[in-house]
């Protein structure tokens, strides 16, 4: 029996991920839970990539398609994946929290969490001007808040029209920190 050993260390930028999530290559293994993060879960880790605090690993398996019978065909917080014009599974063994988030707060959609709190990634918002807690879950929108999705959006500076000089450049700062 031949066992690949090969282990590949690869940094990768919140944009690339964004396009690998649209890609569809990533999957969930059934031994993975479901989406067990709260909100305020979520919010904490934007406020650690903002401050550029290490957030971890993401282990990833590179399996071949004949591996499909491992799929949690489950809801996902993450994209389906897409077998066609793949021609690996990338299996999420650790990290599927974190991507997911990340995912979702650039989909901006809603998901519940297992214990079935839902989680409005539209309402989590960048605080402008705090310096202790930069992203909060708001059930509704403040002024001297911005949500995230809106921020990491195409045409977010199209979005924020009218906004102060000294906002705008706290958005973008904010955008290019995710972004990284």
């Amino acid at each position: 029996m031949k066992f690949n050993n090969k282990i590949e260390v690869k940094l990768y930028t919140i944009l690339k991920l964004k396009k690998l999530f649209e890609k569809r290559i990533f999957a969930v293994p059934k031994l993975q839970r479901d989406f067990v993060w709260t909100a305020k879960k979520a919010s904490e880790l934007l406020d650690s990539i903002y401050k550029e605090y290490p957030i971890g690993t993401i282990l990833i398996w590179k399996a071949n398609k004949k591996k499909q019978f491992e799929l949690n065909h489950h809801p996902s917080a993450l994209p389906p994946y897409k077998a066609k014009g793949n021609d690996f599974i990338y299996y999420i063994i650790d990290g599927q929290q974190r991507l997911s988030v990340i995912h979702k707060i650039i989909e901006g959609n809603s998901i519940n969490n297992e214990r079935n709190e839902e989680i409005n990634f539209n309402h989590i918002y960048f605080l402008v001007g705090d310096n202790n807690k930069q992203f909060k879950h708001l059930k509704y929108g403040r002024d001297d808040a911005a949500s995230v999705n809106m921020i990491l959006s195409e045409r977010w500076s199209y979005k924020f029209q009218g906004t102060t000089k000294n906002v705008l450049n706290q958005l973008k700062l904010c955008r290019e920190r995710i972004y990284k």
